[in-house]
């Protein structure tokens, strides 16, 4: 001790973080006597995250920091030399992370969490949410607010980076409900988003410019502004709306809620379709209280108790069957998935229902992809090799993946967690340290399922120890083969005349197929295998149900390229929301267009047809 007495003081803060051993040493030199506990609490922090046999956490990426904890032990240290040890080590990039998080606790950093998040640092974005509030509950919302905004930059990163992106904001967000004594995340952010539409865009909200009214309108998953002069709807809006300052903050309202209704539909419904997360009556009740919520919560099929499907009624706050009775939720209920719905036997009746009511869910739930395990997958018992031997671009799949929450770890193998269940799945020539290789072609090999709880100390041994895929939850195996499903067909190298779609995929157009024509009653389409078989007044017709390609029987082909696949056709009407089946909005137009081929006015599609009959 003496011996380190006489060198320089900055001497000694220099050698400080750089020597772990000599950490206590060199404290007690610099005089730093009463602040060994914080010192004690960084390194014990840092020990725990690092230490063998410490149970793997993949929902954390910092550690999880106690706000009251730190508050009380920063209490007993002096400010000066807590402030300098923390700002060594953060210099040093020696114990960064937890030093970082105490610092944005005592909120002895926010520039450097300011600046930090300008550089998409995700240190700093999780640590937007532990700096202490000045401004009460209108700063929370705020940070909530730029949280949500962060989270949505996640796109301009490749698949691995984009990954870890929103996991930083979700820290943050984390962290925010803990300073803001929300009992857990979720409580927060249905509260902040009702008060985002309560306070800043509520429904039927009014603004004056001259003799127009302009009212925000929420219909279903449509917002828009209807613009009214003495009484009457204008289809377009006026030059004298268009340059008021009124109208701009208008369309910041109607911005307001669309963005919302991305969040609820990505982040929410999602989650609670995939999922079936439980919701208590309570919980129901805090989302009815969001009016978007509950208008697209009015769209889904619920369960309640044994089998009690039905959907909601946010009004009465009942579930509706598919006879019409009426059942008061009295007890926890799930949004269905359609593995429920099929199990249960009524996944039919409630596909022909959507159709019958014209409903559009926010989320695909009856026609969404379900994926049961298959006799061959029972006897691999560990491994699937489903969407084996399938060769896909790099840089498509890991958008794909990355954007689902899959992440690629050593080995060419790309994981998924849900819950304590990890899905892997095998991708040769991806590398953790280059990630997705913009063009290089990745071969999809085995699918396997294993445990997320395993130690560091045997972490080879037990990554070996794979679940038997007869015991992995149904809802799991079937969303993780979806995710699969969905990067073979659309990220797949096209070297063969007909692209790849699983049964499973063939399974659900053909039930959505049927519902429609069943519902506009529409005779003359016949759906087998991969085709609708469509008999027309000039002539029959089949139509691929995956590419959409159309043949004039016996076999000539017919090229008809329309302007606006999917929505010109006035028939035409999907039971979901979901943008990303362009294709399938396509194959339903060239049916119906078909199905009337003799009031074709375009002489080109003509002229093949009547060349072939």
């Amino acid at each position: 001790m003496q011996e380190l007495s006489q060198f320089p003081g900055e001497t000694l803060k220099v050698l400080f973080p750089l020597t772990p051993h000599a950490h206590r040493l060199i404290a007690d030199a610099l005089g730093w006597h009463e602040a060994q506990p914080l010192l004690n609490y960084i390194e014990s922090h840092t020990n725990c995250l690092q230490s063998v046999g410490q149970m793997l956490d993949e929902s954390s990426m910092f550690g999880v920091v106690d706000i009251e904890e730190v508050r009380a032990l920063l209490a007993r240290v002096p400010k000066e030399s807590a402030r300098m040890m923390l700002s060594l080590f953060v210099e040093a990039g020696i114990h960064k992370e937890i030093c970082y998080q105490v610092s944005a606790i005592a909120g002895w950093n926010r520039e450097r969490v300011a600046k930090g998040i300008k550089h998409h640092s995700q240190v700093a974005i999780a640590c937007l949410g532990l700096l202490p509030l000045e401004r009460g509950d209108e700063e929370v919302l705020e940070r909530y607010l730029r949280l949500r905004e962060i989270e949505g930059m996640a796109h301009k990163f490749g698949p691995q980076r984009r990954v870890t992106h929103k996991q930083a904001a979700y820290e943050g967000m984390r962290n925010l409900a803990r300073l803001a004594d929300y009992a857990d995340t979720t409580l927060m952010e249905w509260e902040m988003e009702a008060r985002v539409a309560r306070d800043r865009s509520p429904e039927g909200r009014r603004w004056q410019v001259s003799a127009y009214s302009i009212t925000l309108r929420l219909d279903g998953i449509d917002i828009s502004l209807d613009i009214e002069r003495d009484g009457r709807l204008l289809k377009s809006v006026p030059k004298e709306v268009r340059a008021s300052a009124v109208y701009q903050e208008a369309k910041e309202a109607v911005q307001l809620l669309r963005d919302q209704l991305k969040r609820l539909r990505t982040n929410l419904l999602e989650m609670l379709v995939a999922s079936e997360k439980i919701l208590t009556v309570g919980e129901l009740q805090n989302l009815v209280r969001l009016p978007l919520a509950r208008k697209l919560l009015e769209r889904l099929v619920m369960v309640s108790g044994e089998n009690m499907f039905g959907l909601f009624d946010g009004e009465r706050f009942v579930l509706q069957d598919l006879d019409g009775s009426l059942h008061p939720i009295t007890q926890p209920v799930r949004v269905a998935h359609s593995y429920s719905l099929f199990q249960a036997g009524v996944l039919t009746a409630w596909q022909r229902e959507i159709i019958c009511r014209k409903i559009v869910q926010p989320v695909k739930q009856v026609f969404r992809e379900l994926y049961i395990l298959t006799p061959a997958e029972r006897e691999a018992v560990a491994f699937s090799r489903r969407f084996a031997g399938h060769w896909v671009r790099g840089n498509i799949a890991g958008s794909l993946l990355g954007s689902r929450q899959w992440r690629l770890q050593e080995y060419d193998v790309c994981f998924k967690t849900f819950g304590t269940i990890q899905a892997c799945v095998e991708l040769s020539q991806a590398s953790y340290y280059e990630g997705f290789i913009v063009g290089q072609p990745m071969l999809v090999g085995n699918i396997y399922f294993r445990s997320t709880v395993r130690s560091y100390e045997r972490m080879w041994e037990e990554s070996k120890k794979y679940i038997p895929l007869g015991e992995v939850p149904p809802l799991v195996f079937s969303e993780a083969m979806r995710n699969i499903d969905l990067v073979v067909s659309v990220a797949q190298i096209e070297d063969q005349q007909m692209l790849f779609c699983s049964s499973e995929v063939y399974e659900r157009r053909r039930e959505l197929l049927q519902a429609l024509l069943d519902d506009l009653s529409l005779a003359g389409v016949t759906l087998d295998g991969h085709f609708a078989y469509v008999q027309g007044k000039l002539a029959r017709y089949r139509v691929h149900l995956n590419s959409g390609a159309i043949h004039i029987e016996p076999g000539h082909y017919l090229c008809i390229v329309p302007q606006n696949w999917g929505g010109s056709h006035p028939q035409l009407f999907l039971p979901f929301a979901d943008k990303e089946d362009t294709r399938l909005s396509e194959i339903v137009s060239k049916i119906l267009l078909l199905l009337e081929d003799d009031r074709i006015k375009d002489e080109s599609i003509l002229r093949q047809i009547r060349s072939h009959i």
